[in-house]
């Protein structure tokens, strides 16, 4: 053999060798100093934003007597799930005021979990105008509903008012979100 072809072979041998320690060594170091480096990253930014909410609940904290009386508003907004008594009385109230006649119950609930309200059946015979004064109030009441359903038909009284407005029956079916339980 010449020294030329064992240089040459030896030249490849070296050549191979070298892609050989690229391909299995380095490449792999590489590739995990990637991803340990995106993990660092990761972890500044979960340190960053810990930090941010931290900061967050000591100004909470340090404001929490101003926000007090916002917080308590809205726990009143809901119904109590257990004792919805206060709401009934808000809602008889509320129907005498509008001057209608009113009979409330409750419908035969599903099985749901995690719910977190309670469903109203609420039946009234009045003035037309009255019936929307109704339900205006309780868009503006101090709880939190929502009017599912309304049906107005007229009333089996065929009795008209000094104005001249025909009696109505009104079935609401609304429903009252409560405090979590």
């Amino acid at each position: 053999m010449t020294s030329k072809k064992k240089i040459n072979i030896i030249l490849i041998i070296f050549v191979m060798i070298s892609i050989a320690l690229v391909v299995f060594y380095v490449w792999p170091l590489f590739t995990k100093i990637k991803f340990d480096s995106e993990e660092i990253l990761s972890a500044k930014n979960s340190i960053a934003n810990l930090g941010i909410q931290a900061n967050e609940i000591e100004n909470f904290s340090e404001n929490y007597s101003f926000y007090k009386p916002n917080l308590e508003k809205m726990e009143q907004l809901f119904v109590d799930f257990k004792n919805p008594v206060d709401f009934i009385k808000f809602l008889e109230k509320t129907a005498s005021d509008s001057e209608i006649t009113s009979k409330i119950s409750l419908p035969p609930s599903v099985k749901e979990e995690n719910k977190n309200f309670i469903n109203f059946q609420f039946f009234s015979i009045g003035d037309f105008s009255k019936i929307l004064e109704f339900s205006e109030k309780l868009e503006a009441g101090p709880y939190l509903i929502e009017i599912e359903n309304l049906v107005i038909e007229s009333s089996a009284e065929q009795n008209t008012t000094k104005d001249h407005s025909e009696k109505v029956n009104a079935n609401f079916l609304m429903k009252a979100f409560t405090k979590e339980q």
